[in-house]
């Protein structure tokens, strides 16, 4: 009888093929001693809390015999130190820890971030010369704010106005302080000094309204019109008087311009309510006066009927009767009826007229 071959093991015997008989002992067996284990060895080293030790595997095909012996002895953390660190209102903080250079060994313990600590401000409206802000936080903590600055809003002129003023005369220049003020504060923005000339004495001519003599007599009688010529252009006209009274132009006089020069004519309604007297009449220029006195005679003014006078309408013209008035004195009662300065006042008043 024949017998196939079995192959020794690392713990069990094997045997080669062999034969045997069915009738006696008769064998050709040949045992094979078991091998004993062929061992493969891993160290693993200590760590920091665990043993070290050598695994013993057996490398022959089918065996799985395994053991771990020599053992070695944990080599405990290598400590490193971290000093604290204090939560801010945005970054984290921790407390002091500790960990190790050689494994995942550590001891930190997290603080949270602090969050702002807010105080409110009130919001402040800029000005004319100081900033001002919207309403905002910061923090009692740390440089946190929302502050958000509005620049000053500067001066906002008002129309200029004058002040210190010195009328001009025929002798001396005047003056007056330009003065611009802010509008919203009132503070001075600029001043500047100006000067007035000198006061000009136009040459006047009458050209109409003479007597046969030529001299300046208007005579109601004979006498259609009166009519005068001052040596300045029409356009620095700004006023004409008698005496103080200030004329209405359209309604006491008229306005023409003749080669440059300008024409008051008074008009036969203005005329008519003169009485008997001297005049002076005052032509007024921008820069100057041109004057002439007249007389009337034979004028119905004041008298009724009966040629008897009417006081009442005498009275009321009166203030226009001038018999020696100067010219300078003329011109300050301008002034006086004005408000201010002769040539500052009424070129505004003509120029606004004109427009």
């Amino acid at each position: 009888v024949h017998h196939d071959a079995q192959a020794a093991t690392c713990t069990e015997i094997g045997w080669e093929a062999y034969d045997t008989c069915s009738r006696c002992d008769y064998t050709t067996y040949n045992e094979i001693a078991a091998l004993g284990h062929d061992y493969a060895t891993v160290v693993t080293d200590p760590t920091c809390t665990e043993r070290g030790y050598t695994t013993y595997t057996c490398t022959r095909e089918g065996c799985t015999d395994s053991y771990v012996a020599d053992y070695t002895d944990a080599l405990g953390h290598d400590i490193v130190h971290h000093d604290a660190q204090a939560a801010t209102c945005t970054e984290i903080g921790w407390e002091a820890y500790d960990t190790c250079t050689r494994c995942d060994y550590t001891t930190y313990s997290e603080i949270a971030a602090l969050g702002h600590d807010i105080v409110h401000h009130d919001a402040q409206a800029a000005t004319c010369t100081e900033i001002g802000w919207n309403a905002y936080d910061t923090c009692t903590r740390c440089d946190y704010t929302t502050y958000s600055e509005i620049a000053a809003t500067g001066h906002t002129p008002a129309k200029a106005v004058k002040e210190n003023e010195k009328a001009a005369t025929f002798d001396a220049e005047g003056s007056y302080d330009e003065v611009v003020y802010c509008s919203v504060c009132g503070d001075e923005i600029s001043r500047t000094t100006v000067t007035v000339p000198k006061l000009v004495k136009y040459e006047i001519e009458q050209i109409e309204g003479k007597n046969e003599d030529d001299a300046p007599v208007y005579d109601a009688n004979d006498n259609e019109a009166l009519a005068f010529k001052a040596k300045f252009a029409r356009a620095k006209l700004t006023q004409v008087m008698i005496g103080d009274e200030v004329l209405e132009e359209g309604e006491d006089y008229t306005v023409t311009e003749e080669n440059g020069e300008t024409v008051v004519k008074l008009t036969d309604a203005y005329l008519a309510k003169l009485g008997d007297g001297n005049y002076t009449l005052t032509i007024v220029a921008e820069d100057g006066v041109a004057s002439s006195v007249f007389t009337v005679q034979n004028s119905e003014a004041g008298n009724d009927d009966n040629g008897d006078t009417d006081d009442t309408d005498d009275t009321e013209h009166k203030s226009s009767k001038t018999s020696d008035m100067d010219i300078a004195v003329m011109v300050l009662a301008l002034m006086a009826l004005m408000g201010g300065s002769v040539f500052a006042s009424v070129v505004h008043r003509k120029k606004k007229e004109d427009k």
